[in-house]
């Protein structure tokens, strides 16, 4: 089942006051990276290196890379998971990039990633953390209510399947 919704962006016009330039839009790839914990559905959220927020793993994609073996390599590089990325995309949501002197918009397709097992040690370890947990203390912790919407309806599907 394929969620997908429109979300839209601030304004990033008015962003060129205050000493901003706008970068063109890149396509970015996340991981909605799951396993089942005593047959309930658990999510992996990481923070972010620069600000801290919880957001799933995601990145640009390598030449030749599909979406899903992108967000799985994000996934593992950003957050320890051996797992297989999937061909279903959940849904897409926006966001911004900021850095001192430029903003950049960001439209991410996110895929779900099966958690095999997660690596007590991964490249980024140091600079991230990372949390397993439900849909509901995901959708209280994710730092944009779109992936908060994306992870609670891919709860359901879960759910719904696995009934």
């Amino acid at each position: 089942m394929k969620f997908s919704q429109e979300t839209t962006l601030p304004d990033t016009k008015n962003l060129s006051d205050k000493g901003l330039r706008t970068k063109p839009e890149a396509l970015q790839f996340a991981a909605l990276a799951y396993l089942f914990d005593r047959g309930e559905p658990t999510y992996l959220i990481i923070t972010s290196r620069r600000t801290g927020r919880w957001i799933f793993p995601k990145g640009q994609p390598d030449k030749g890379e599909n979406g899903w073996e992108t967000a799985a390599r994000e996934a593992f590089e950003e957050a320890g998971v051996i797992g297989t990325g999937l061909p279903k995309e959940i849904g897409r949501y926006r966001s911004l990039k900021f850095r001192s002197d430029w903003v950049q918009p960001l439209d991410i397709v996110l895929y779900p990633v099966r958690i095999d097992r997660l690596m007590p040690e991964w490249q980024e370890n140091q600079e991230r953390q990372r949390r397993m947990v439900t849909a509901a203390e995901a959708a209280a912790l994710l730092s944009q209510s779109d992936m908060a919407m994306l992870c609670t309806l891919f709860d359901r599907q879960l759910m719904a399947e696995h009934r």
